[in-house]
C-alpha cells in the first residue's frame, strides 16, 4: 500500500525546478545555435552578393582598359594614371589593332574614377567622349561631341592610395609608382599592363569582410609594334 501511495505522490518541487532548469539550458543552447546559424547564413549571402557584383564590375572595367591605345606612334595611351582613377585613349567596342587588320577608327577618351560624394556608398564611374570633328592628328576632345557617363559599380571599398584600384607595370612586370596621384610622363610611356584590384562591400556589418577580385590586363594596342624590352 505504501509503495502505491509513493507512486501517486508525483514530482516534488525540487525535481520540477531541476527539470525546468535543464529545459532552460537546452532551449538557450538551441537558440544560440540557431542565432549563430542565421548570422553565418547572412554573412554567406552578403559575401555571395559582393562576389557577384565584384565579378560583374571587373568584367566591365577589364574589357575597357584592355582596349587602351597610344594616340600616336610617340605618344602614350594615358593622360592620367593614378591609383584610384585613370584617363586614357581606347577603342572600347572597336577592337584591337594588329598588323593584319585595317586601320581602326579614332579612339575615344575614357575616364574611370571613384566617386566618393556619398562616403557610405562610393561608386566607380566611367566617362567617355568621342573625338572632335573634323578629326585632327592627333585628335582633340574639347569640342561639342557628347560625353557619355555610366555607373559601373557600387559600394567600392578600396581605401584610397593604401588599397589602389589600378597599378601599372612595365614590360618586365616592374610596378611603376605614381607620385602625387599620377605617373610621370616618362613612366606613362613605359606602361604595358595594368593590375586591377576591386574590393566590394555593401554590408555595414563589421563581421562581413569585403570581397576582393584582382586581375592583370595586358594592353595589346600598346604592346604591339613596341620593341622588346621597352
Amino acid at each position: 500500500m505504501s509503495s502505491h501511495r509513493a507512486s501517486e505522490r508525483g514530482s516534488s518541487l525540487p525535481e520540477v525546478l531541476v527539470v525546468v532548469l535543464l529545459l532552460g539550458i537546452i532551449m538557450s543552447a538551441f537558440y544560440n545555435s540557431f542565432e549563430s546559424a542565421q548570422k553565418t547564413s547572412s554573412r554567406i549571402d552578403a559575401r555571395m552578393e559582393h562576389l557577384a557584383q565584384a565579378q560583374a564590375l571587373m568584367r566591365a572595367v577589364r574589357k575597357d582598359v584592355r582596349t587602351a591605345t597610344n594616340i600616336s606612334s610617340s605618344g602614350t595611351a594615358f593622360i592620367l594614371a593614378g591609383p584610384t582613377q585613370m584617363q586614357f585613349y581606347a577603342y572600347l567596342d572597336q577592337g584591337y589593332g594588329t598588323s593584319t587588320t585595317p586601320a581602326l577608327p579614332v579612339p575615344e577618351l575614357v575616364r574611370l574614377w571613384v566617386d566618393s560624394s556619398d562616403a557610405l556608398k562610393p561608386v566607380l564611374r566611367e566617362e567617355t567622349k568621342e573625338a572632335d570633328t573634323p578629326v585632327t592628328t592627333p585628335p582633340t576632345y574639347v569640342g561639342t561631341q557628347p560625353t557619355k557617363l555610366r555607373l559601373l559599380g557600387t559600394y567600392i571599398y578600396n581605401q584610397g592610395t593604401a588599397q589602389p584600384i589600378f597599378r601599372y607595370l612595365d614590360y618586365a612586370g616592374t610596378e611603376l609608382v605614381p607620385v602625387s596621384g599620377d605617373l610621370s610622363a616618362a613612366d606613362k610611356l613605359r606602361v604595358r599592363s595594368v593590375v586591377i584590384e576591386l574590393r566590394v562591400k555593401r554590408s555595414t556589418s563589421g563581421n562581413v569582410k569585403p570581397t576582393t577580385v584582382r586581375t592583370k590586363v595586358r594592353l595589346p594596342n600598346v604592346i604591339f609594334g613596341v620593341a622588346p624590352g621597352t
